[in-house]
């Protein structure tokens, strides 16, 4: 299943594969295409956070495999992340997300497109 949420500037899309339920590829940019944020989460558990495993913001790639690959991952990605999904982040460990919540947002909004 396919969804995208245009916002504004900037459009969400998230990717969910049925061969790989437990993957969730989201990609974030500016509509008028100047950057594009691809972030891949792993885990099937609906009500818990789960490890971001790749994280590319342009061709900057900062996570590969669940390691980060760059001292301020984090920061680096706050900055990134728009206040939209800022709230599907673990509070104290900002490289977490709750994928259920991701899937119950994107499901939720009435201009989503499901191709």
């Amino acid at each position: 299943m396919y969804y995208t949420i245009k916002n504004d500037s900037i459009f969400l899309s998230m990717n969910h594969r049925e061969n790989q339920p437990w993957r969730r590829d989201i990609i974030i940019g500016s509509t008028d295409g100047t950057w594009k944020t691809h972030l891949a989460t792993s885990g099937s558990a609906i009500s818990e956070f789960h490890p971001l495993w790749f994280a590319r913001v342009q061709d900057n790639v900062f996570i590969l495999n669940q390691n980060e690959i760059t001292k301020n991952t984090s920061q680096l990605l706050s900055d990134c992340i728009p206040d939209i999904l800022r709230v599907f982040q673990h509070t104290e460990q900002p490289l977490f997300w709750n994928v259920g919540s991701l899937d119950s947002f994107f499901l939720s909004q009435k201009k989503s497109i499901q191709k």
